[in-house]
């Protein structure tokens, strides 16, 4: 018969369960008769009152006219209100995101009740509860409110969950034991050792030849402050000789050169083919076993030949393929497409920039890798105030390097910010996973909430004894929870809005859990505000509402003082 639009999907069945409780309640309560207990005390209130206070005669006109009103009253707010009789279906009920764009109104997700979701898989289609209805005043109501919702919601530009992707991002970790020894292994075989070698060279302690060579590279590979010697698969690393970078050199002609020869697997790896070039240390009797190779760093990282088994050699498509799928923590995120193609999708449109794939592999591995040992947070020194003043005023990136892994109290300064910072990561992390559970559960907490509501009004309204106040009362509470969806949508507009302001680099700002600093548990106590807050702010505005609801019942008292008067009158007038 219409249309019914809910503020999330779980509120589609809620919503039903609500109502077919209301139905059950409903038939018990008129089956004992305590449905029709107010005509009763309307019956007794406006005889017993009337006969307390005036004489028989006056009594009775001021009794009759009191019932007549009362009767009528009743009777509109019991057919109007408590009366069930408008059918509610399943696929009456609809859920769907409004928000504007450029102007125009954008709905998307839209699905009802009849179609198949999460849901519906295990609940059913209810067809066990028979018909289910609703009385014709919540029906308005209900249909009211989704208007107003979605009238509310189009205001609200439309924005991807940024933060559920950080999040999100902040939940990888690798799963599976054999990919998780051989990260290890090429951390500590590889990028490790060519980090202290990068230490060393900005140090001064490989000679002055090495130390300008190192500057060179970092100057021409990592321009800008670009962090790129920080992550494990640095281009710096794979392409300078001496770090990953093989191509130029054999393990029999490396060591003469200025470079040195650069980092390779200690032991063999699993799957990787033997080559005599590159294996000098494999004996015949290895080669005879056929026993594994030894890749190089860069080929271990980056090649794209698969391996015997048919599975991908190079660790980086390794991480990238194993990368688990996204969870439904974000509405709108695509299973199917995975985590590179969602990733790309909410950064773009969220800071209007484009990035390549190369970038996002980054991203994700870093972010992917991040809890795995060894740590790596020591690399939080070069992000330091230092590094960045001294490349700016020491002739480049590099030359800021130099400067700041000289000083011997910079490290020293540099490894206590850094666990400083992994102290303050720690401490919030419980506070960030709350602050995200509770955006995540706030919509169930809605629909249940709603369906308490709607399942037990029915007891609301006896009691009451069908007050058109009471009524009006649970009008405003159920207006102002289902207003809960606008004011979310607008908590995730602004939530996006302040976390692209804060994190305008999101490629280098995100790819690190050291991002948790004071800036953001302000940024989260903020929207902490917009979801708890502002729904109890809301709550305070309806409880002045009724206050004012009820000074207005009072004031119309006097208009029925006359009608006292005149009973009062007619019962004090002298016997004769």
């Amino acid at each position: 018969m219409f249309n019914l639009f809910v503020g999330s999907l779980f509120e589609i069945y809620t919503t039903l369960l609500g109502w077919s409780f209301y139905n059950t309640f409903y038939t018990l309560l008129s089956i004992t008769g305590v449905l029709y207990f107010p005509f009763l005390m309307a019956l007794y209130t406006n005889w017993s009152k009337p006969y307390e206070s005036q004489e028989g005669k006056a009594a009775s006109v001021t009794s009759q006219r009191r019932m007549q009103v009362a009767v009528v009253t009743l009777l509109l707010a019991f057919s109007f209100a408590v009366l069930p009789v408008i059918a509610l279906n399943i696929g009456d009920i609809s859920y769907h995101k409004v928000c504007a764009d450029g102007g125009a109104t954008v709905v998307t997700d839209h699905t009802t009740g009849t179609e198949t979701t999460a849901y519906s898989d295990n609940i059913g289609d209810f067809s066990d509860m028979g018909e289910v209805r609703i009385p014709l005043y919540w029906w308005f109501l209900l249909s009211f409110s989704s208007g107003i919702n979605n009238a509310a919601s189009a205001g609200v530009a439309c924005v991807d969950d940024i933060k559920g992707l950080d999040q999100q991002l902040r939940n990888l970790t690798i799963r599976e034991p054999s990919l998780r020894e051989e990260y290890t292994r090429f951390a500590n075989e590889c990028y490790l050792p060519a980090k202290s070698r990068l230490f060393a060279g900005l140090n001064g302690r490989l000679g002055e030849d090495f130390q300008n060579y190192v500057t060179n590279q970092l100057n021409l590979l990592a321009p800008d402050g670009d962090p790129d010697p920080l992550y494990i698969g640095s281009d710096f690393m794979l392409q300078t000789p001496g770090f990953y970078e093989w191509s130029a050199y054999t393990p029999e002609t490396c060591a003469t050169t200025l470079s040195g020869c650069s980092f390779r697997a200690r032991r063999t790896v699993s799957h990787w083919p033997y080559n005599a070039t590159r294996d000098v240390n494999h004996s015949e009797a290895d080669v005879t076993a056929g026993l594994p190779g030894m890749p190089y760093c860069d080929e271990w990282w980056e090649t794209t030949a698969n391996g015997p088994d048919g599975q991908p050699l190079g660790l980086k498509y390794k991480l990238l393929n194993s990368t688990e799928r996204a969870s439904t923590d974000i509405t709108d995120w695509d299973d199917d497409m995975g985590i590179i193609w969602n990733t790309r999708r909410i950064l773009e449109n969220t800071y209007a920039l484009t990035f390549s794939d190369e970038e996002l592999e980054r991203l994700t591995i870093s972010r992917y890798t991040d809890r795995e040992p060894p740590p790596m947070t020591d690399d939080q020194f070069f992000r330091s105030a230092e590094v960045v003043n001294n490349s700016l005023s020491a002739g480049g990136y590099a030359a800021g390097l130099a400067v700041a892994a000289e000083s011997a109290a910079l490290p020293i300064l540099g490894a206590a910010a850094t666990y400083a910072a992994i102290d303050v990561a720690n401490t919030l992390k419980d506070f960030y996973l709350t602050m995200f559970i509770l955006k995540s559960a706030a919509p169930f907490a809605q629909a249940v909430l709603l369906m308490m509501m709607y399942a037990l009004m029915i007891f609301y309204l006896v009691v009451s004894e069908y007050d058109l106040e009471a009524i009006l009362l649970m009008t405003f509470l159920i207006l102002a929870v289902r207003f809960f969806t606008p004011l979310w949508d607008i908590a995730d507009y602004l939530d996006a809005r302040l976390f692209s302001a804060m994190y305008p680099d999101p490629l280098n700002e995100l790819s690190t859990t050291l991002t948790q600093g004071i800036n953001r548990v302000i940024l989260d106590m903020v929207m902490t505000v917009n979801y708890i807050v502002v729904p109890v702010v809301l709550f305070a505005i309806m409880g002045m509402a009724a206050a004012k609801l009820g000074k207005a019942a009072n004031a119309m008292t006097p208009l029925t003082k006359p009608i006292e008067r005149t009973g009062s009158g007619v019962g004090n007038i002298p016997k004769r």
